[in-house]
This record gives C-alpha cells, sequence and structure tokens, in this order.
C-alpha cells in the first residue's frame, strides 16, 4: 500500500482543519474562512499534482486513468458547491 498513514494523516487534516480553525476564532471568521479557502485551493491542486503525476507514470492497459476520471468527480462537485452560491 503506496502511502499509507501518512496519506491518511493529510486526508485527515485537510478535512478537519478547516472546520476546526473556523469554529475555534468566531470574531475572525471572514479572515478564517479566507484562509480556509486558501487551504482548500492548495490541497487541491497538490492533490491535482499528485493525481497527474501517477498518470504520467501509469501504462495504457492499467486502470489507473479510469480511478483518477472516477475520483475526480466528487472534487468537481465540491468545487461547483463552493463557487455556485451567491
Amino acid at each position: 500500500m503506496m502511502g499509507g498513514y501518512v496519506c491518511a494523516l493529510f486526508a485527515l487534516c485537510g478535512l478537519m482543519l478547516p472546520s476546526i480553525l473556523e469554529r475555534a476564532w468566531k470574531t475572525l471568521s471572514s479572515q478564517i474562512h479566507g484562509l480556509s479557502l486558501g487551504l482548500a485551493v492548495a490541497g487541491l491542486m497538490v492533490h491535482g499534482a499528485l493525481d497527474g503525476a501517477a498518470l504520467l507514470t501509469s501504462s495504457v492497459q492499467s486502470s489507473l486513468p479510469l480511478a483518477v476520471l472516477l475520483h475526480r468527480l466528487p472534487v468537481g462537485i465540491f468545487i461547483w458547491s463552493v463557487f455556485s452560491r451567491e
């Protein structure tokens, strides 16, 4: 298993850290919200770069391209839900 516990730790941090920051500092909520969005965008950029690197090293007969495509759908839905608000 590639990555293992280190990847799980980063995934957990990416899911929990923005929420924890927003709840911890209610008085700075607008600034923390911007920081949370910045962290989310940076995480999505790194995630996309790692997906691209994985696709670069995969063979044509591999099922990795389909797996990457399928797991990018929830990412796209997340981005749409964040930026579709008025």
